[in-house]
């Protein structure tokens, strides 16, 4: 195994580009993180080959991601009442 090459789908032409080309002796990497030209909401769609010495793999099936936002951050909980029995504590 050299390494791997990952293709993304371009929404537009629907032709897969390669984004990640690992068969430069990277074999022990099998992730990447994809920072450029993302938007949250939109789907994209993925693809890996495995490059060996005498060839390559079969392209993988195609994967489908949707992009999204981090979560927001939890607002602090807040004291809505007590007694000396307990308390009642609510947030959003």
């Amino acid at each position: 195994m050299l390494g791997y090459i990952l293709y993304m789908r371009d929404p537009i032409s629907g032709l897969y580009n390669e984004v990640y080309n690992g068969e430069n002796g990277y074999p022990d990497i099998n992730t990447f993180m994809l920072t450029r030209g993302i938007e949250a909401g939109s789907t994209y769609t993925f693809k890996v080959k495995g490059a060996y010495i005498n060839g390559y793999t079969d392209e993988s099936a195609i994967t489908s991601i949707i992009a999204c936002n981090s979560p927001s951050g939890m607002e602090a909980p807040r004291f809505v009442s007590g007694t000396s029995a307990g308390m009642t504590l609510a947030w959003q």
